[in-house]
């Protein structure tokens, strides 16, 4: 038995919960997760889980996301959750459940690489780690592709402080291409991950470094979707 799994206290990041098994939501919060999948889409009306509004534009060839990011949601907690503690058996769920819908969505190949929006600098310094990387990591091991760190982010201004015109041109400047991983990049389906999409404009500001590079296409997968209002992506 491995002892540091015997005296690990695993708690609900949804509630709280004491848990007596290695979870990281109880029973009641994962109900509740499985609900939000499947709350309409403010813009288009089908299930979140469905939803492929992040794909309105001509840059991704497929896109999804999971779940709504809302006040109170047990996908909110979840995402904030990953990016506060190095937490595996969070890292694992929420990989886990991107995977299972990849398989769905995408074509994998073996020209097929899944690169990660990174945590800034700043933010990676402070905490210890980049979140989307250890999640990202471990979605292309399950479906047997090649992870490739090939963004790095170099801004610090944090993008929810401001307005939509204010974070494509922030976006723009915040991120840029690892030279020593171009490439690697040419040629290939690219899988961008990020944990969550607002506006737009990350994901549309790192899908054109990585087409910029060469990449044959390139499709986006988000766990959550911030939904205050319609994410054209364009």
């Amino acid at each position: 038995m491995n002892l540091i799994k015997h005296f690990t206290v695993y708690t609900c990041t949804g509630c709280g919960e004491v848990l007596g098994y290695e979870s990281t939501l109880c029973e009641r919060c994962l109900h509740q997760f499985k609900n939000e999948t499947m709350l309409p889409c403010s813009a288009c009306g089908q299930p979140h889980k469905r939803c492929s509004c992040s794909a309105d534009n001509q840059l991704f060839t497929h896109a999804f996301h999971i779940a709504p990011y809302r006040d109170n949601g047990i996908t909110r907690k979840l995402v904030l959750g990953s990016k506060k503690v190095k937490n595996a058996v969070l890292f694992d769920f929420i990989a886990r459940t991107i995977t299972e819908e990849m398989k769905n969505r995408f074509s994998l190949n073996p020209q097929t690489i899944l690169v990660n929006v990174p945590r800034s600098g700043h933010a990676k310094r402070n905490y210890g780690f980049d979140q989307t990387e250890q999640i990202a990591k471990r979605i292309a091991a399950s479906l047997y592709i090649d992870f490739v760190p090939a963004l790095r982010h170099k801004g610090r201004t944090l993008q929810k402080t401001l307005n939509q015109e204010q974070r494509a041109m922030n976006a723009k400047e915040a991120f840029q291409i690892r030279t020593k991983y171009i490439d690697t990049i040419c040629g290939k389906h690219i899988i961008l991950y990020d944990d969550l999409v607002a506006s737009g404009a990350t994901a549309l500001a790192c899908a054109r470094l990585l087409y910029g590079a060469g990449a044959a296409s390139v499709d986006f997968a988000s766990f959550a979707k911030r939904e205050y209002k319609h994410i054209p992506l364009q």
